[in-house]
């Protein structure tokens, strides 16, 4: 269980809430993440041939959710990211750490492209304000 986020953490996680709503207002965000995603990593790519694309938008943009509320806290978010744990795991769709950091630089670049407001202590507190939920989701590897 993570400690209770401290003041400057929570103005952080609300900057990043803030430039979320801002990307998702383009249409192309996450299909643009998912491009950006595959281009560095073809594995990725060849990982979702048989995948329902619409479908798989709508569940990273309740992981991205997740993420930002188990960074301010939520016990509910907790569970959410459990389950991502169990369906990224060895023994389910085995998804190595290293293609988390590869999610965090992805989605990075596309904020930095589709968010009129981003700099770089924005793109920092993405990558800062993401860390604990990915790091409980890999603890489940």
């Amino acid at each position: 269980m993570h400690a209770d986020p401290q003041p400057d953490r929570l103005e952080r996680v609300a900057r990043v809430r803030s430039s979320y709503s801002r990307c998702r207002v383009h249409e192309d965000f996450i299909p643009r993440f998912y491009r950006r995603l595959w281009q560095r990593e073809p594995d990725v790519g060849r990982r979702f041939a048989h995948t329902d694309m619409e479908r798989q938008h709508q569940v990273m943009r309740e992981a991205i959710n997740s993420l930002l509320m188990y960074a301010r806290g939520s016990k509910i978010a907790e569970l959410a990211l459990d389950r991502l744990a169990r369906v990224h795991s060895r023994s389910d769709r085995d998804v190595p750490p290293h293609l988390h950091r590869a999610f965090v630089d992805a989605l990075v670049e596309v904020v930095e492209e589709v968010d009129a407001d981003a700099d770089d202590e924005l793109l920092t507190s993405w990558r800062d304000v993401l860390a604990p939920g990915l790091e409980r989701i890999e603890a489940g590897y």
